[in-house]
């Protein structure tokens, strides 16, 4: 089966080309870019399945919208749901949970089966359990690096906004906010770690997808690994089981 899947994020469009869950070919773009994408899927044969996340506003989703209607297939744009592939979802109204937050969940359950902190690391970061019996616990969500610096350049005009290097106590402004970003970001995700850890007697499984997924990887003190397309490998195993 052939199955074109696209992550449509708050600022880049990311697909992917499948054949019997085999990446053929796979591509990204800046969401104002995204005609660039008629030139690049113009090459590709007609997908059985066309399948979509979507979490940016309806203007991207009618741009998508119109590349598309070159083929057949009627693309399907998912939403999360209570059940689906083996995972139930916790959240008190099922359907308000991100679409990419629930496939990347999917296809993380379907990798490795065990409880898990599922985390995506992009405009917006999310820090997501995942209890080993196959349940969606909850999650939060965290400005990603870009928009705390931002809301610092924005909001303190002082405040050096250049690039910085990290550090563990950084003496000038510009490492600060780097070193300071980086000591947030990771904060979070280490003490969620621990917490579910604690509630999985020690055995959790810590997962890493999106943009900032190698930036952030280094500065971490937890066992974890990179999983590169998490969402659209999820909803490649959407697409796989349903009709």
């Amino acid at each position: 089966m052939q199955i074109l899947a696209i992550d449509v994020g708050n600022t880049r469009i990311k697909w992917g080309y499948y054949a019997n869950a085999n990446r053929l070919n796979r591509g990204n773009v800046a969401n104002a870019d995204f005609a660039q994408l008629d030139a690049t899927w113009s090459s590709l044969a007609q997908p059985q399945k066309i399948i979509i996340s979507n979490v940016a506003d309806e203007h991207i989703a009618e741009n998508v919208r119109q590349l598309l209607a070159r083929w057949q297939s009627k693309p399907q744009w998912i939403e999360a749901r209570d059940y689906q592939c083996g995972l139930r979802n916790s959240y008190t109204i099922p359907q308000q949970l991100g679409c990419d937050r629930w496939a990347a969940l999917i296809a993380a359950w379907q990798l490795d089966r065990q409880a898990s902190i599922v985390i995506n690391l992009g405009t917006a970061i999310t820090i997501d359990s995942l209890s080993a019996d196959g349940v969606f616990i909850g999650g939060v969500i965290v400005p990603g690096l870009h928009l705390m610096v931002q809301a610092l350049a924005g909001k303190t005009v002082k405040l050096a906004t250049q690039p910085g290097a990290f550090s563990a106590f950084p003496v000038n402004t510009a490492d600060g906010i780097r070193s300071g970003t980086l000591h947030a970001v990771c904060g979070a995700i280490e003490r969620l770690v621990r917490i579910a850890a604690r509630e999985n007697e020690g055995k959790i499984n810590c997962i890493l997808s999106g943009g900032d997924a190698e930036l952030i990887a280094p500065y971490l003190n937890v066992a974890h690994k990179i999983v590169e397309d998490l969402i659209l490998q999820g909803l490649v195993k959407i697409a796989e089981t349903e009709d």
